[in-house]
Protein backbone atom coordinates (compact mmCIF):
# COMPACT_ATOMS: atom_id res chain seq x y z
CA UNK A 1 0.00 0.00 0.00
CA UNK A 2 1.38 3.50 -0.79
CA UNK A 3 2.21 5.77 2.39
CA UNK A 4 0.21 9.19 3.04
CA UNK A 5 2.11 12.05 1.77
CA UNK A 6 2.71 14.38 4.01
CA UNK A 7 1.59 18.38 3.50
CA UNK A 8 4.62 19.55 1.37
CA UNK A 9 3.69 23.20 1.90
CA UNK A 10 3.75 23.36 5.57
CA UNK A 11 7.36 23.61 7.24
CA UNK A 12 8.67 20.95 9.47
CA UNK A 13 8.60 22.95 13.08
CA UNK A 14 10.55 22.17 15.65
CA UNK A 15 10.26 23.61 19.37
CA UNK A 16 13.71 22.31 21.08
CA UNK A 17 15.56 23.69 23.16
CA UNK A 18 18.64 24.99 21.64
CA UNK A 19 17.63 22.75 18.34
CA UNK A 20 17.65 23.65 14.81
CA UNK A 21 14.55 22.85 12.63
CA UNK A 22 15.16 20.00 10.33
CA UNK A 23 13.09 20.75 7.38
CA UNK A 24 13.18 18.15 4.38
CA UNK A 25 11.44 17.85 1.01
CA UNK A 26 10.81 14.03 1.38
CA UNK A 27 6.83 13.37 1.25
CA UNK A 28 7.55 9.47 2.10
CA UNK A 29 7.41 7.57 5.32
CA UNK A 30 9.33 7.19 7.49
CA UNK A 31 9.99 10.70 7.74
CA UNK A 32 13.35 11.73 10.07
CA UNK A 33 12.64 13.36 13.31
CA UNK A 34 15.11 16.02 14.79
CA UNK A 35 15.25 15.44 18.19
CA UNK A 36 18.81 17.07 18.73
CA UNK A 37 22.05 15.98 18.57
CA UNK A 38 21.96 12.72 20.65
CA UNK A 39 19.48 10.30 19.01
CA UNK A 40 18.31 9.48 15.66
CA UNK A 41 14.69 9.09 14.99
CA UNK A 42 12.23 8.46 12.59
CA UNK A 43 8.00 8.55 12.68
CA UNK A 44 6.29 6.08 10.14
CA UNK A 45 2.55 6.15 9.80
CA UNK A 46 0.12 3.59 7.57
CA UNK A 47 -2.64 4.08 5.35
CA UNK A 48 -5.56 5.84 6.75
CA UNK A 49 -8.29 3.00 6.63
CA UNK A 50 -12.00 4.12 7.79
CA UNK A 51 -9.89 7.12 9.89
CA UNK A 52 -7.99 4.78 11.75
CA UNK A 53 -4.26 4.49 11.32
CA UNK A 54 -1.18 3.56 13.17
CA UNK A 55 2.02 5.85 14.32
CA UNK A 56 5.32 4.33 15.15
CA UNK A 57 8.19 6.28 16.09
CA UNK A 58 11.89 4.67 16.38
CA UNK A 59 14.01 6.25 18.59
CA UNK A 60 18.21 5.11 19.35
CA UNK A 61 20.84 6.96 21.18
CA UNK A 62 24.15 7.77 19.37
CA UNK A 63 25.84 6.56 21.91
CA UNK A 64 24.38 3.25 21.82
CA UNK A 65 22.40 3.69 25.19
CA UNK A 66 19.28 1.59 25.68
CA UNK A 67 16.05 4.21 25.54
CA UNK A 68 14.04 1.13 26.95
CA UNK A 69 11.56 2.42 29.25
CA UNK A 70 11.58 6.08 28.36
CA UNK A 71 8.80 8.35 27.98
CA UNK A 72 7.07 9.76 25.01
CA UNK A 73 4.34 11.69 23.98
CA UNK A 74 2.43 12.15 20.72
CA UNK A 75 0.44 15.08 20.68
CA UNK A 76 -2.08 15.26 17.42
CA UNK A 77 -3.72 18.57 16.11
CA UNK A 78 -5.54 19.37 13.51
CA UNK A 79 -5.83 23.76 12.77
CA UNK A 80 -9.05 24.37 10.48
CA UNK A 81 -9.76 26.34 8.28
CA UNK A 82 -11.93 29.17 10.13
CA UNK A 83 -8.55 28.85 12.80
CA UNK A 84 -10.35 26.46 14.91
CA UNK A 85 -8.44 23.90 16.60
CA UNK A 86 -8.90 20.34 18.14
CA UNK A 87 -7.24 17.24 18.66
CA UNK A 88 -8.50 13.51 17.74
CA UNK A 89 -8.39 10.62 19.84
CA UNK A 90 -5.49 8.00 20.47
CA UNK A 91 -5.01 4.70 21.48
CA UNK A 92 -2.18 5.91 23.78
CA UNK A 93 -1.43 9.24 23.33
CA UNK A 94 1.91 8.75 26.23
CA UNK A 95 3.77 5.32 27.01
CA UNK A 96 7.35 4.53 27.22
CA UNK A 97 10.01 2.96 23.83
CA UNK A 98 10.42 -1.11 24.21
CA UNK A 99 13.44 -2.99 24.12
CA UNK A 100 14.14 -1.57 20.22
CA UNK A 101 13.12 1.84 20.73
CA UNK A 102 10.40 2.20 19.30
CA UNK A 103 6.62 3.23 20.32
CA UNK A 104 2.86 2.61 18.40
CA UNK A 105 -0.69 4.11 18.95
CA UNK A 106 -3.45 4.27 17.03
CA UNK A 107 -5.06 7.36 15.86
CA UNK A 108 -8.19 7.78 15.22
CA UNK A 109 -8.64 10.99 13.17
CA UNK A 110 -11.80 12.91 12.75
CA UNK A 111 -11.86 14.30 9.87
CA UNK A 112 -9.74 14.70 6.26
CA UNK A 113 -7.31 17.21 5.48
CA UNK A 114 -9.26 18.20 2.08
CA UNK A 115 -13.01 17.76 1.36
CA UNK A 116 -13.68 16.64 -1.57
CA UNK A 117 -13.81 19.27 -3.84
CA UNK A 118 -10.15 19.44 -3.00
CA UNK A 119 -11.01 22.50 -0.79
CA UNK A 120 -8.62 22.50 2.47
CA UNK A 121 -10.59 21.69 5.84
CA UNK A 122 -7.61 22.29 7.96
CA UNK A 123 -4.07 21.20 8.50
CA UNK A 124 -3.27 18.23 10.40
CA UNK A 125 0.13 17.40 12.51
CA UNK A 126 1.20 15.07 14.92
CA UNK A 127 3.75 16.64 17.81
CA UNK A 128 6.39 13.78 19.21
CA UNK A 129 7.93 15.13 22.46
CA UNK A 130 11.15 13.39 23.96
CA UNK A 131 13.85 14.07 26.30
CA UNK A 132 12.65 17.75 26.35
CA UNK A 133 13.02 17.95 22.30
CA UNK A 134 9.67 18.36 20.29
CA UNK A 135 9.05 18.07 16.78
CA UNK A 136 6.26 18.47 14.67
CA UNK A 137 4.95 16.72 11.30
CA UNK A 138 2.52 17.65 9.08
CA UNK A 139 -0.21 14.91 7.90
CA UNK A 140 -2.31 14.55 4.81
CA UNK A 141 -4.79 12.38 5.88
CA UNK A 142 -7.22 10.76 3.27
CA UNK A 143 -10.62 9.34 4.41
CA UNK A 144 -14.48 10.34 4.10
CA UNK A 145 -15.62 12.13 6.87
CA UNK A 146 -19.21 9.65 7.19
CA UNK A 147 -16.33 6.86 8.05
CA UNK A 148 -16.61 7.87 11.46
CA UNK A 149 -20.19 7.43 12.96
CA UNK A 150 -21.54 9.77 16.22
CA UNK A 151 -23.65 9.00 19.25
CA UNK A 152 -24.81 11.41 21.19
CA UNK A 153 -25.18 12.03 25.37
CA UNK A 154 -28.48 12.89 27.13
CA UNK A 155 -29.39 16.05 29.02
CA UNK A 156 -27.26 14.38 32.02
CA UNK A 157 -24.27 13.26 30.14
CA UNK A 158 -23.20 16.57 28.81
CA UNK A 159 -19.27 18.70 28.34
CA UNK A 160 -18.32 21.91 28.16
CA UNK A 161 -19.12 24.30 24.55
CA UNK A 162 -17.20 26.73 22.73
CA UNK A 163 -19.46 29.94 24.18
CA UNK A 164 -19.37 28.35 27.95
CA UNK A 165 -22.65 26.16 27.81
CA UNK A 166 -22.91 22.73 27.67
CA UNK A 167 -23.61 20.39 24.55
CA UNK A 168 -24.15 16.79 24.50
CA UNK A 169 -21.14 14.62 24.82
CA UNK A 170 -20.08 13.35 21.77
CA UNK A 171 -19.48 9.53 21.03
CA UNK A 172 -17.12 8.63 18.18
CA UNK A 173 -17.37 4.79 16.86
CA UNK A 174 -14.64 3.46 13.88
CA UNK A 175 -14.63 0.71 12.04
CA UNK A 176 -11.57 -1.24 12.96
CA UNK A 177 -12.27 -4.35 10.11
CA UNK A 178 -13.82 -7.51 9.52
CA UNK A 179 -11.99 -10.54 10.41
CA UNK A 180 -13.44 -13.58 8.28
CA UNK A 181 -11.65 -17.34 8.31
CA UNK A 182 -14.20 -19.96 7.95
CA UNK A 183 -11.47 -22.41 8.48
CA UNK A 184 -10.77 -20.70 11.69
CA UNK A 185 -14.41 -20.25 12.35
CA UNK A 186 -13.99 -16.25 12.58
CA UNK A 187 -16.67 -13.96 11.74
CA UNK A 188 -16.44 -11.29 14.16
CA UNK A 189 -16.49 -7.34 13.38
CA UNK A 190 -14.28 -4.81 15.55
CA UNK A 191 -15.17 -1.14 16.42
CA UNK A 192 -13.37 1.46 18.88
CA UNK A 193 -15.13 3.93 20.66
CA UNK A 194 -14.69 7.00 21.76
CA UNK A 195 -15.69 9.92 23.91
CA UNK A 196 -15.19 14.17 23.74
CA UNK A 197 -14.03 15.12 27.03
CA UNK A 198 -13.11 18.54 24.80
CA UNK A 199 -11.91 19.89 21.60
CA UNK A 200 -8.56 18.73 22.60
CA UNK A 201 -8.77 15.54 24.94
CA UNK A 202 -10.72 12.55 24.09
CA UNK A 203 -10.95 9.09 26.37
CA UNK A 204 -11.80 5.51 24.94
CA UNK A 205 -14.89 4.17 26.52
CA UNK A 206 -14.07 1.48 28.82
CA UNK A 207 -15.35 0.09 32.04
CA UNK A 208 -13.29 2.31 35.01
CA UNK A 209 -12.59 5.08 33.13
CA UNK A 210 -13.39 8.71 34.14
CA UNK A 211 -14.45 11.25 31.95
CA UNK A 212 -13.61 15.07 32.44
CA UNK A 213 -12.46 14.37 35.63
CA UNK A 214 -12.75 16.78 38.30
CA UNK A 215 -14.97 19.07 36.77
CA UNK A 216 -18.88 19.49 36.85
CA UNK A 217 -19.49 17.37 33.40
CA UNK A 218 -16.78 14.55 35.66
CA UNK A 219 -18.50 11.02 34.43
CA UNK A 220 -17.12 7.64 35.79
CA UNK A 221 -18.03 4.94 33.39
CA UNK A 222 -19.37 2.22 35.68
CA UNK A 223 -20.60 -0.50 32.81
CA UNK A 224 -20.48 0.06 29.04
CA UNK A 225 -22.47 -2.17 26.34
CA UNK A 226 -21.74 -2.77 22.74
CA UNK A 227 -24.37 -4.23 20.93
CA UNK A 228 -24.00 -5.76 17.10
CA UNK A 229 -26.45 -6.73 14.21
CA UNK A 230 -26.17 -7.82 11.02
CA UNK A 231 -30.17 -9.18 9.71
CA UNK A 232 -33.24 -8.89 10.71
CA UNK A 233 -32.13 -6.02 13.12
CA UNK A 234 -35.83 -5.32 14.30
CA UNK A 235 -36.12 -8.74 15.96
CA UNK A 236 -34.48 -8.19 19.65
CA UNK A 237 -32.76 -11.96 19.48
CA UNK A 238 -30.78 -10.99 16.49
CA UNK A 239 -28.77 -8.88 18.83
CA UNK A 240 -25.33 -10.30 20.09
CA UNK A 241 -23.24 -8.00 22.36
CA UNK A 242 -19.60 -7.52 21.62
CA UNK A 243 -16.60 -8.10 24.15
CA UNK A 244 -14.26 -5.79 25.56
CA UNK A 245 -10.44 -6.60 23.85
CA UNK A 246 -8.37 -7.29 26.66
CA UNK A 247 -5.42 -4.59 27.10
CA UNK A 248 -7.03 -2.47 24.81
CA UNK A 249 -9.59 -0.08 26.07
CA UNK A 250 -12.27 1.06 23.82
CA UNK A 251 -12.04 -2.08 21.23
CA UNK A 252 -14.66 -4.31 21.06
CA UNK A 253 -15.22 -7.68 19.08
CA UNK A 254 -18.58 -8.66 18.06
CA UNK A 255 -18.45 -12.73 17.15
CA UNK A 256 -20.74 -14.46 15.02
CA UNK A 257 -22.62 -11.95 12.72
CA UNK A 258 -23.11 -14.28 9.85
CA UNK A 259 -20.83 -11.67 7.79
CA UNK A 260 -20.21 -12.59 4.30
CA UNK A 261 -16.54 -10.16 4.33
CA UNK A 262 -18.26 -8.66 0.71
CA UNK A 263 -20.20 -5.52 0.02
CA UNK A 264 -23.39 -6.93 0.89
CA UNK A 265 -22.49 -6.73 4.99
CA UNK A 266 -24.01 -4.31 6.62
CA UNK A 267 -23.78 -3.54 10.35
CA UNK A 268 -25.70 -1.98 13.43
CA UNK A 269 -24.12 -1.05 16.50
CA UNK A 270 -25.91 0.75 19.59
CA UNK A 271 -23.64 1.67 22.69
CA UNK A 272 -24.90 1.80 26.17
CA UNK A 273 -23.43 3.98 28.81
CA UNK A 274 -24.43 3.22 32.65
CA UNK A 275 -27.77 2.40 31.45
CA UNK A 276 -28.14 4.77 28.76
CA UNK A 277 -28.51 4.09 25.35
CA UNK A 278 -26.97 6.66 23.35
CA UNK A 279 -28.81 9.52 20.59
CA UNK A 280 -28.04 8.69 16.99
CA UNK A 281 -30.34 12.20 16.53
CA UNK A 282 -33.27 10.44 14.49
CA UNK A 283 -36.58 11.11 16.35
CA UNK A 284 -38.36 8.54 14.77
CA UNK A 285 -36.01 5.60 15.38
CA UNK A 286 -37.15 3.57 18.53
CA UNK A 287 -33.36 1.88 18.80
CA UNK A 288 -30.55 4.20 18.75
CA UNK A 289 -28.19 2.84 16.39
CA UNK A 290 -24.77 3.63 13.93
CA UNK A 291 -24.85 1.54 10.65
CA UNK A 292 -21.34 0.48 9.17
CA UNK A 293 -21.61 -0.27 5.50
CA UNK A 294 -18.61 -2.12 3.45
CA UNK A 295 -17.39 -1.34 0.01
CA UNK A 296 -16.20 -3.77 -2.86
CA UNK A 297 -12.31 -2.28 -1.65
CA UNK A 298 -12.88 -3.53 2.11
CA UNK A 299 -11.67 -6.81 2.69
CA UNK A 300 -11.87 -8.67 5.61
CA UNK A 301 -8.35 -9.22 5.93
CA UNK A 302 -7.92 -5.52 6.62
CA UNK A 303 -6.79 -4.92 10.37
CA UNK A 304 -4.71 -3.32 12.81
CA UNK A 305 -2.55 -5.54 14.97
CA UNK A 306 -2.12 -5.71 18.27
CA UNK A 307 0.23 -7.68 20.42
Amino acid sequence: MKRLLTCLLLPLLLSACGSDSDTTDDSSFPRTLNLGDNYTATLDMTDVTHGVAEITVNISAKDGQSLQGQAITLTPLMVMASGMEHGTPFENSTGTLDENGAFTSTAYFLMPSNMPSGDPMGDWSVTVTFDTQSVSIPLTIEMISSDVKTLKGSDTDQIMNMSGGTTDRTYYLYNRARHINSAMNMNMFEIYVAARESMMNYQAIADGNVLNADTMYELTINNVVVEMCASECDLETNWITAMAKDNHPGIYQGMGLGLAGDDTDMIMVRLTVNNEAKDNGATTDAIETVTFSFSESDTSSTTHQHM
